[in-house]
């Protein structure tokens, strides 16, 4: 999760704060909380219907975060019975006391597993092959000379052994452990295109698209209007150069707004189901709101025959798929838990009658 604490009590012990905000919370509840005291550093949970909140989970700084909240209770009516306030800014509560309450039993829910590191299994092997070297030298010098120079001229003799088998190859990375999650991407695209004007300078919004790098709008020409307002327009409302392209007629305008930076603790290497679960689960949640969907799995490259397979093996599987809906990928993903779920692109249309279309594209991991 975006935040992990060792609380005093227990000892190299980290947990996931976003669990812990659930089983201490509950299940409908959001709140804000303070990651350091020395740094502008907050977090942001929350979790609706019994499950944690895709728009939940986000931390940076205290405005960013206030605006996350926002846009959480813009989608879930802050009145609602059982939707309640654990906590605000102003409140200053640590993200630690999230586990104080938590039970023996809870506790393990939440707690991260430690992976074990190369270098753990590399230095004693080394500590070992010192001790032998230096045993077998200590021996080498109290023998008399004769022996060891027969013992000598018989390794000569000898011919080394080959290896033959290979050498097991090692794991490929989980590439969602590199993208950003699926309630940063959202939140990022709905806090950056939420402002966005529907004409500038007599320029229409047509479509846009949010990628993890950021957001990037375009505005067609009507008529009368043309490339030097809507240029001088789209910096000042925009606060980024609109591009063109000139050879064509400057017809159409293009603003790319980049996104904030990622923070490390962002990203997430979350455990995956398999992939009858993990697609059955990601099915029926569209299902409900009488939309369909489709995948095309993602192979690995085949070994050629004669070639021995030295590639790193992979313990996943990938499913690409594309959704389009009328409804705003945030309502769309609501109450739906995005474990293993990554967005590449998210597409936004507008017709000139100002119905807006939503196009959602990504790939969902599954374990192998």
């Amino acid at each position: 999760m975006a935040g992990v604490v060792s609380p005093g009590r227990v000892r190299h012990r980290l947990y996931a704060l976003a669990v812990a905000f659930q089983l201490s919370e509950g299940g409908n509840a959001w709140g804000i909380y303070r990651l350091s005291r020395d740094e502008d550093l907050w977090v942001f949970f929350a979790a609706s219907g019994g499950q944690l909140s895709v728009m939940g989970d986000v931390t940076g700084t205290r405005a960013f975060i206030e605006s996350a909240a926002q846009n959480f209770l813009r989608f879930n009516d802050a009145d609602a019975p059982g939707l309640r306030c654990a906590a605000t800014a102003e409140d200053g509560r640590d993200a630690t006391t999230l586990t104080d309450r938590l039970s023996g039993a809870q506790l393990r829910r939440c707690r991260l597993r430690k992976r074990l590191a190369p270098m753990s299994l590399i230095l004693p092997a080394v500590v070992l092959t010192l001790a032998t070297a230096a045993g077998v030298y200590w021996h080498d010098t109290v023998q008399q000379q004769a022996d060891r120079d027969k013992a000598m001229e018989a390794s000569r003799s000898r011919v080394a052994p080959k290896n033959d088998k290979p050498a097991l190859p090692a794991r490929a990375p989980h590439p969602w452990a590199s993208q950003p999650p699926v309630s940063v991407l959202l939140s990022n695209c709905w806090l950056t295109r939420e402002p966005v004007f529907a004409s500038v300078a007599g320029w229409r919004f047509t479509d846009g698209e949010c990628v993890p790098e950021g957001l990037r709008l375009r505005f067609v020409a009507t008529p009368g209007s043309t490339v030097e307002d809507f240029s001088r327009r789209a910096r000042e409302l925009l606060g980024h150069a609109a591009v063109f392209n000139l050879q064509e007629g400057g017809k159409n305008g293009d603003v790319f707004i980049p996104f904030r930076k990622y923070l490390a603790g962002e990203y997430t290497d979350e455990a995956l189901p398999g992939a009858e679960a993990q697609l059955m689960r990601f099915i029926s949640h569209l299902q409900r709101r009488n939309l369909d969907v489709k995948f095309t799995e993602v192979k690995p490259p085949a070994v050629a025959p004669g070639q021995e397979k030295n590639t790193p093996v992979q313990d996943w599987r990938e499913f690409t798929f594309s959704v389009s809906s009328r409804l705003q990928p945030e309502r769309l993903l609501q109450d739906f838990d995005a474990a293993g779920l990554r967005l590449t692109s998210v597409s936004i249309t507008m017709s000139p009658q100002g119905q807006f279309g939503y196009t959602m594209k990504g790939s969902i991991y599954a374990q192998n």
